[in-house]
């Protein structure tokens, strides 16, 4: 049970050890100067004594030598049992007990109390007992007594571990004051004495041998203060007592900050988190791994290739889990039980939509990958490319009157129009209408996702550096937007097709087929398969909603930031032109699903601001700067000494590794040739990773690749893209988004060409 002492319980003890040690001693010393300002021939008496001591032991005051004072410790036991610092011993019974020579039995785990209080002021046992009276405690006296009739400490194993040590320091205080020191009482001292529980205090006049007036003394405050003061030390200690973690492990990084770790400038949205990585990169960079901390949280940053590998690849089953967090009511779930996936999905309440296949811990989320996989194939990816070209050609109709009316206009927008509805189509069977309606209900949803408000903002944060602090927050302040816009539309959208036996080669389609025919996936041969013996309709609304929050944002990034530099390189726009446009003549003006991957060049620009779906990377403008991972056990990495324990944290920094211009020269030249095969070849394949890698790549790959291509060549085969007075020159990104996005925009002006 104790074979891990944890930084916790030492932080328990600490301020045990604290409070009790501040509190009960400075308690017991002012009551005992109270009773002595009273009553002036004891402290009198008491004081010859302690004159006498240092006399006898030439000025010093020793340990051994405590016990010869035989009055101060009648002084110091009647001031306890006057004045217990606790009134009362507490226990609670293991069992059953009959006490003896009674019948009287208590059932287990009930309550006693042992009134001390009550039981020093006791007349049999103390005769007037409101006297302050030391002499009680002459070896006579203490004789006469049942031992049980003095508990300051309590009493037995369970005793006060400190008592001695209050003992000691009660003593030396009295001493230090008594002996150059008279206490008197004054017009604010509180006679007759009274008790209340919020420690109100005593006041007492406090005279030099010359009886100078000094100053009074207010327990309550100090009580008060140093209770704060002891808080504030033990939240320091438990903030900073994780920050020896990488150091030793023998792994660099920067110096954390009290509270915040190493993410404060991202925390109040100073610098993106990917651009963050990339200057940790650069200055630790010959350093195959670099350790931060996520408040107090240890995070390993990995920036050498092979160790990348063998966490996406090579060692996938322990770094299967992306550590985001599934905001639910409950997260421990046990694989024995055998409970239905509706049980787990009516845990949900902070966040629903978080049940989705990007944030699934590996138990739920190997399962519904192999059912969510066939949807991606090429041939369902063909199924749904004519739904692709309908959306391209209210696009192209779109495009004329923007060319139309010669004004700049934010191309960030309007890809994000027609982004969303390539997905309103594909997955919901739905016309979104965000190119013909300025007012598209689903648009004004596309941009509360990513653009969020300031209460947006804050969830974001809450999200990343207080995920139990925001898992409260839901009880308190759901999410009133989001969640049950999605779960009526797909929930609607599904009751109706069923109604009305509606037919469409799209997403909502193939989950549906799913929920009502599992087994045409095939066999699961997982433990964990009873829990996804069904797809509710929690599941489906969370999977619909990430499809379309990665399937719009991230290619319409794509396609906004491959325009942007197409209209700062002229060249290289003219030269993709040409290609789309020999492409085309040469399949009779057609466009077809298996004619799209012929375009070479396209494939070599797409590749060079390829978007990277929901959490993966892009070459210039990754939609997410990197790739997070959480070890499932413990691991040492391989060339390498370095151990991380289970449920530690990696990032993989794509930003800064596709800025690396060891790796690209001149990164920030926009150059497609960077992608022609002898390039590729030259480099290692872990420094590209657009789509992620291994078995928890993005699973909807391939449907960004032909959306965003398919999108370009609709721009690009009639149209020219140009910089204009509102363009972005140089590039910012926003620092207050968790993906990267560009700050304010991305303006171009759009020019009509001769029609092909």
């Amino acid at each position: 049970m104790w074979s891990q002492i944890t930084d916790s319980l030492l932080v328990a003890q600490a301020f045990g050890f604290f409070v009790a040690g501040f509190e009960t001693s400075s308690t017991t010393i002012t009551n005992a100067l109270y009773e002595l300002a009273l009553n002036p021939d004891i402290q009198d008496k008491l004081r010859q004594e302690i004159n006498e001591h240092f006399a006898k032991n030439n000025g010093e005051f020793k340990y051994e030598n405590m016990k010869d004072m035989k009055y101060l410790d009648k002084v110091y036991k009647e001031t306890l049992r006057k004045y217990p610092p606790g009134g009362l011993t507490p226990r609670r019974a293991l069992c059953p007990y009959t006490f003896r020579d009674t019948k009287l039995t208590i059932p287990k785990r009930i309550m006693i109390w042992i009134p001390i209080l009550a039981i020093h002021r006791d007349p049999d046992n103390y005769p007037n007992p409101d006297v302050y009276n030391p002499e009680r405690f002459s070896e006579e006296a203490i004789a006469t007594r049942h031992p049980m009739t003095f508990l300051p400490f309590g009493g037995g194993p369970r005793n006060c571990i400190g008592g001695r040590f209050a003992d000691c320091q009660i003593k030396v205080g009295l001493v230090t004051i008594l002996r150059k020191y008279k206490m008197d009482a004054c017009e604010k001292t509180m006679i007759p004495y009274e008790f209340e529980h919020t420690g109100s205090g005593i006041a007492y006049c406090l005279n030099y041998q010359s009886f100078k007036y000094i100053g009074g003394i207010m327990v309550g405050y100090l009580e008060i203060i140093c209770g704060v003061v002891a808080l504030l030390l033990a939240f320091y200690y438990y903030s900073v007592s994780a920050f020896s973690f990488w150091k030793s492990r023998g792994v660099p990084g920067p110096k954390p900050a009290f509270f915040f770790g190493n993410t404060m400038e991202h925390m109040f949205a100073r610098i993106s988190l990917a651009q963050y990585l990339k200057k940790l990169y650069e200055e630790y960079k010959n350093e195959p791994m670099v350790g931060l901390y996520m408040r107090r949280s240890p995070v390993l940053v990995l920036k050498d290739p092979e160790l990348i590998k063998d966490v996406l690849i090579k060692d996938f089953p322990i770094f299967s889990d992306r550590g985001l967090t599934v905001h639910e009511r409950e997260t421990n779930v046990s694989i024995n039980r055998q409970v239905s996936i509706t049980d787990v999905a009516n845990r949900l309440q902070t966040e629903p939509l978080s049940l989705n296949l990007l944030n699934l811990e590996p138990e739920r989320w190997r399962p519904l990958r192999s059912k969510l996989t066939p949807m991606f194939t090429s041939g369902k990816l063909k199924d749904m490319f004519g739904l692709i070209l309908e959306c391209a050609e209210h696009f192209e109709k779109y495009l004329d009157k923007l060319a139309a009316r010669d004004e700049p206009a934010d191309f960030r927008e309007v890809t994000a129009k027609y982004t969303t509805d390539v997905i309103g189509s594909c997955a919901f069977g739905i016309e979104m209408s965000s190119m013909s309606d300025e007012d598209s209900e689903f648009r004004k949803v596309g941009r509360e996702i990513f653009r969020p408000s300031l209460e947006g903002v804050i969830r974001l944060k809450m999200r990343l550096y207080a995920s139990k602090l925001y898992d409260w927050l839901g009880y308190i302040a759901p999410d009133k937007r989001l969640a049950p816009f999605f779960t009526k539309l797909v929930t609607d959208t599904m009751r109706y097709r069923k109604e009305h036996d509606v037919y469409r080669p799209d997403f909502i389609h193939m989950l549906m087929q799913l929920k009502e025919h599992p087994e045409k996936v095939g066999n699961i041969t997982n433990e964990i398969e009873p829990y996804l013996a069904e797809l509710t309709d929690s599941l489906i609304t969370a999977q619909a909603f990430v499809f379309f929050a990665a399937g719009f944002e991230t290619s319409s990034s794509a396609m906004s930031n491959t325009l942007y530099e197409l209209a700062l390189n002229q060249q290289v726009q003219d030269k993709l032109r040409e290609e789309i446009r020999s492409n085309l003549a040469k399949h009779g003006g057609e466009l077809k699903y298996e004619h799209v991957k012929d375009m070479e060049y396209l494939d070599k620009v797409f590749k060079g601001t390829c978007t990277n779906v929901l959490t993966q990377t892009q070459r210039k403008y990754p939609v997410a700067g990197l790739i997070p991972r959480r070890s499932t056990a413990a691991y040492t990495f391989a060339g390498t000494k370095v151990s991380i324990p289970k449920g530690l944290k990696l990032w993989i920094p794509m930003y800064a590794i596709h800025r690396d211009p060891d790796i690209y020269p001149n990164p920030d030249v926009f150059n497609p040739e960077n992608f022609n095969e002898d390039a590729i070849e030259a480099r290692h394949p872990m420094t590209y990773l657009p789509f992620g890698d291994g078995p928890r790549n993005c699973i909807g790959a391939r449907f960004a690749v032909y959306q965003t291509k398919v999108g370009l060549i609709t721009i690009l085969r009639n149209y020219k893209v140009i910089t204009c007075e509102k363009t972005m020159i140089p590039y910012q990104f926003a620092t207050n988004t968790f993906l990267l996005a560009p700050k304010g925009g991305i303006y171009l002006k759009l020019k009509k060409l001769n029609s092909y």
